[in-house]
């Protein structure tokens, strides 16, 4: 299956605008291990399942058309039932939860509601708790304990109006 989105990028004050094409076979159903990815400007939802999704400029299972990213950027993988975030010796580097993920640095260990940037892209971790949020102040309650940059958290509370409008209606709106 191949998805295509539209992602208006802002990232510390840039903003631009890139296609994002996912190349997985997205019919896996979702497991207790599995995680999926929020993509904050294109507001799409993507499953991490399998062992791994490497997301890059011009390689890997999530492309996107972002000047800021390597060919082959980064990582999600899965080691020990547990997910990771791995950058893989990129030019720009990479964020988690706020802290630099150095090119060739050891793996992060990634969780629900954690925050992880890339180039001009804005991915929030999410798992089944998801289901359990019983309202957008709480999504970004828990967001927020990931995400200590205020630009990055008010892009994030910005767009989760339209997340939660598209993905989870039955939530209520405050």
């Amino acid at each position: 299956i191949s998805a295509t989105c539209s992602i208006r990028g802002v990232f510390f004050g840039l903003s631009q605008i890139a296609p994002c094409h996912y190349n997985k076979n997205m019919a896996e159903s979702l497991e207790a291990k599995t995680f999926l990815i929020w993509d904050v400007f294109s507001n799409e939802i993507f499953p991490l399942t399998g062992e791994e999704l490497v997301a890059g400029r011009s390689e890997g299972d999530l492309l996107f058309e972002d000047t800021e990213l390597s060919g082959r950027h980064c990582r999600f993988f899965l080691e020990e039932n547990k997910w990771h975030f791995e950058d893989l010796g990129s030019t720009n580097g990479s964020l988690v939860n706020g802290a630099e993920q150095l090119p060739n640095a050891p793996p992060h260990l990634i969780g629900p509601f954690h925050v992880v940037i890339f180039g001009s892209q804005i991915i929030v971790v999410l798992d089944q708790q998801i289901t359990k949020i019983k309202d957008r102040q709480q999504l970004l309650d828990y967001i927020s304990k990931n995400c200590d940059n205020k630009y990055v958290f008010e892009a994030i509370k910005k767009k989760s109006v339209f997340f939660m409008k598209a993905k989870f209606p039955q939530m209520v709106l405050r």
